[in-house]
């Protein structure tokens, strides 16, 4: 009886020191990974070299350390050459691989970014290759046999293919010197990853080292020491709390108790702006004060139909609030009506604050617009403006026809009206609904450490005067850095 439990006893004690040899390794395979290549260093997650473990950087950010010491990505079907990364601002320079030699791209494909995880930081516009084309008068061929024009064209049955390419605004003073747009399109743009790296930069600050839970499809902390993986290496273990006296009620001193504290309390109902009810952190408006929300996420026009919502100094017309998925659902206030505004702007965001829903497309208003020589088609995507006394026309459309315009303005919407814009029976009717129904957002406020502040009894807020996150607890506000109701230092009260 002695014998066998002495060998259970052991058997024991070897899983345990298994179990342990094991688990660490991923605090161990994940601690020297910054990456280095050429001009670029320490370069850390969410990206990883393609030399590491996967779950050592996030999905779709490995790095490719070229022979020539040049680093590359692969986003959505297309390489780029990455010139620099800032993990400060989040933001990194790419080119077109394919353009860094030429040019005229060798992929006849589209430049397009994976906007579950990218969004262009940095102003461009586009300009479209066409390949297989007639020849145009007064317009000059590049030497690879393409045409180039700004804005987004489509081939239209004249050309046989059209690439569309972002480039810097610079690039337009250059279409013509085919040298100088070669350099403009060799120096890239700006793109800022959209992830919320709250968590990982309290990883960090606590010990661990940030990886990637294929399991949970989130960040983790790798730590030295059991629990090895978790949200921060200083979250507190759940032990049994030694035995007592027992606890004396509550309710006997609740006369001596502090009341609650007042942000806590406002900051707990919900409101309603317009016909959405239920409205709750980060917005903010209507009955509900600034410090219950994001400064950013004011609600206003609270008695009309429909609330609105202030973005780079836009007004959007609010749809939809989904709360789970963080998604917000807008529509320009500007195109509610028509398809012709006083003035003409593209959809700008503020990326630090909302990222586009991966089924958006960007939807092409083109203003007065003439033909290019050869086009015959019938112009079944056209509209009309009235200004004063002046009717000009117009274009819409995902690829939009071989045509002259004057400006342009770019518009998210849905895939479905994409698709259905996309068609040849395609009207101005289903433009207009188009641009009524709206594009998705996904809003990132704070979103770590809020759900921590909630899962700890506090609810979400602000500093009305820093703005800084603030967790309101019961009987006293904290800050950012906490985000949560049980440490035992509180800061100074919201405003």
């Amino acid at each position: 009886m002695n014998s066998q439990f002495l060998l259970l006893l052991n058997f024991f004690f070897l899983l345990q020191s298994s179990s342990s040899s094991i688990a660490p390794n991923f605090y161990h395979n994940c601690s020297n990974t910054t990456f280095t290549c050429g001009s670029l260093t320490g370069i850390s997650y969410p990206f990883r070299g393609h030399m590491y473990p996967e779950y050592c950087g996030y999905p779709g950010l490995q790095l490719n350390c070229q022979p020539n010491n040049i680093t590359t990505i692969h986003i959505a079907s297309t390489t780029y050459r990455i010139l620099s990364i800032d993990q400060t601002s989040q933001i990194m320079k790419i080119a077109r691989e394919d353009l860094m030699e030429s040019t005229c791209p060798r992929d006849l494909l589209n430049t397009t970014l994976d906007y579950n995880l990218f969004q262009y930081a940095s102003n461009y516009i586009n300009i479209t290759f066409l390949y297989g084309c007639p020849v145009f008068p007064g317009f000059n061929m590049l030497p690879c046999g393409s045409f180039v024009l700004p804005g987004v064209k489509g081939p239209a049955g004249i050309c046989n293919v059209s690439v569309v390419v972002p480039v810097l605004p610079t690039a337009l003073g250059h279409l013509p010197n085919f040298e100088g747009l070669g350099r403009v399109l060799r120096q890239g743009l700006e793109v800022r990853w959209t992830l919320d790296m709250n968590g990982c930069r309290e990883c960090t600050r606590s010990g661990g080292f940030c990886g990637y839970d294929f399991g949970a499809k989130r960040t983790t902390c790798f730590c030295p020491t059991p629990p090895n993986q978790f949200t921060t290496c200083s979250e507190p273990m759940t032990t049994q709390a030694p035995p007592g006296p027992l606890p004396i009620p509550a309710s006997i001193f609740h006369t001596c108790l502090c009341a609650d504290n007042e942000q806590y309390v406002a900051c707990g109902q919900l409101f309603q702006c317009a016909n959405i009810n239920d409205i709750g952190y980060p917005f903010w408006g209507e009955n509900r004060p600034e410090y219950c929300g994001h400064p950013g996420f004011s609600l206003y026009n609270c008695q009309a139909d429909t609330p609105l919502l202030t973005i780079n100094n836009q007004s959007y017309r609010v749809l939809r609030i989904e709360n789970i998925t963080r998604t917000v659902t807008i529509a320009r206030a500007d195109l509610w009506d028509t398809t012709c505004p006083d003035v003409l702007y593209n959809t700008t965001l503020d990326l630090n604050l909302f990222s586009p829903v991966s089924t958006n497309q960007n939807l092409n208003l083109l203003y007065g617009c003439t033909l290019f020589p050869g086009q015959t088609q019938p112009l079944l995507n056209q509209f009309e403006c009235i200004l004063g006394q002046t009717t000009s026309f117009g274009f819409y459309g995902i690829g939009v026809s071989l045509v002259n315009c004057n400006q342009s303005v770019i518009v998210p919407v849905s895939q479905r009206w994409a698709e259905a814009l996309a068609r040849p029976t395609a009207s101005l009717i289903d433009l207009r609904q188009a641009l009524a129904s709206g594009f998705g957002l996904q809003w990132v406020a704070n979103d770590t450490v809020c759900n921590r502040c909630e899962v700890s009894g506090g609810r979400c807020g602000s500093n009305s005067s820093s703005g800084m996150f603030a967790c309101y607890c019961a009987d006293r506000p904290y800050s950012f850095e906490v985000s949560g109701c049980e440490s035992p230092e509180p800061v100074q009260r919201a405003d």
